[in-house]
């Protein structure tokens, strides 16, 4: 029974990474339908720029540049591109197609919905990460919680969590020995401790 139930967990587990790696590839496509320029400056002092490259990287990885077309502004031709299109702060992302501008880099989605000028898509309503009603409970002052809520916005999914940060007289947190602390309301896992990617927060908590 028990090497079952191994079975079962490692399948549910196997299910939900698969269903985010799909939804990373239809955001992908979206985008790449829409022919899209992203603009940034890769001058470590703008700190937007790296953060959004950070978040484009984590969630495209290797594929960043299939997906975008970047463009540094510290390349002046492309300064001039960015002027003709109406920018005026970066990180800026234009659509070739739609004519439309965001610089909406923290959620995928609504850039998506932004540049396409289009309600967000129905997978855009639901996604792995969201099905597991994630809380996550963390300590002023720690570390490893700013780290946690740092990988959560730079992967995008930051508004798809539940944070809480008020800790003080709450029963379930009787028996919890340290923070982060993240609780899976759909499956009843909890992990405790910095998670590095969201791959493997849904590795624990599926």
């Amino acid at each position: 029974m028990r090497q079952y139930s191994n079975l079962k967990s490692y399948n549910d587990t196997q299910r939900v990474y698969h269903n985010h790696q799909e939804h990373i590839l239809t955001m992908a496509n979206a985008l790449q339908r829409l022919h899209v320029i992203l603009f940034v400056n890769f001058s470590e002092s703008c700190h937007t720029s790296v953060q959004c490259l950070n978040i484009m990287r984590r969630l495209f990885g290797d594929s960043l540049e299939n997906v975008f077309i970047v463009k540094n502004l510290g390349v002046a031709a492309n300064v001039e591109l960015f002027q003709a299109f109406g920018g005026q702060k970066v990180p800026m992302f234009y659509s070739l197609k739609t004519k439309r501008q965001s610089s909406s880099y923290e959620n995928p989605q609504t850039l998506i919905a932004e540049l396409s000028g289009a309600p967000i898509e129905p997978y855009a309503q639901s996604t792995p990460i969201k099905d597991l009603d994630i809380h996550v409970y963390v300590m002023n002052g720690c570390g490893y919680c700013t780290k946690m809520k740092q990988m959560l916005t730079d992967s995008g999914v930051m508004d798809q969590v539940t944070i809480i940060s008020d800790i003080r007289n709450r029963p379930e947190l009787a028996h919890v020995r340290g923070f982060p602390h993240m609780v899976s309301k759909k499956t009843g896992k909890t992990h405790t401790g910095y998670v590095p990617s969201i791959d493997k927060l849904l590795q624990v908590l599926s």
